[in-house]
């Protein structure tokens, strides 16, 4: 699974505009590879957004941009933060919910963004399954993924969903971070509890 995480400033003269663009996405539904979409606001003032795009590998990904990609229209501008593309090393689905159905569940979605010394990459990797194995009892927990950053081959995005955006997920999803980072250095780019927008939501066709 690749997942390409777009994270964007949006001026406050133009969050309107910007919610009513992610209505624009309908043509991802009926694309081939494409798994689902989701996003939502990064913080309460409305600044800074994410999204969330799932493709069932690269290649497939890389079409469908070829020949849908968007041009930014005048006046209806957002500062790109980042744009990351990553591909998955390990999920944890103890609840036998495929990647479409977790994404037309959740409510929230936690991510982490983790930076690992070169030296300590298998046993990153390897200790993940130990630790998501504790992650998963915990209420709301739909599903869990580790993701290698393509571009930055130290780098690792550790996400989760969850069918509530309650606190209880929250602490659990902190104390997660707690056991990855006695390994790993997290980077302070990204480590928050996104709750989703049902209008962001786009699932296949």
């Amino acid at each position: 699974m690749l997942l390409k995480l777009v994270t964007c400033e949006v001026p406050a003269a133009e969050r309107a505009a910007f919610e009513e663009r992610q209505a624009d996405f309908g043509a991802l539904a009926t694309a081939r590879g494409f798994i689902a979409q989701v996003g939502g606001w990064l913080d309460e003032e409305r600044t800074q957004a994410a999204t969330l795009s799932l493709w069932t590998d690269v290649i497939r990904y890389q079409l469908f941009a070829e020949q849908y990609r968007r041009r930014q229209a005048p006046g209806r501008s957002y500062a790109a933060g980042s744009v990351l593309l990553a591909r998955e090393t390990l999920r944890v689905d103890e609840h036998d919910c495929d990647l479409r159905r977790a994404a037309a569940m959740a409510e929230s979605v936690r991510i982490s963004d983790c930076t690992v010394p070169r030296e300590r990459l298998a046993q990153f990797v390897a200790d993940q399954r130990g630790v998501w194995s504790r992650d998963s009892e915990a209420d709301g927990f739909i599903l869990g993924s580790v993701l290698r950053v393509q571009q930055d081959d130290p780098r690792f995005l550790v996400l989760s969903l969850w069918d509530g955006s309650d606190e209880g997920h929250r602490v659990a999803a902190s104390t997660a971070v707690g056991r990855r980072t006695t390994i790993a250095t997290l980077a302070p780019s990204l480590a928050t509890s996104v709750p989703l927008r049902d209008a962001w939501r786009v699932l296949p066709a």
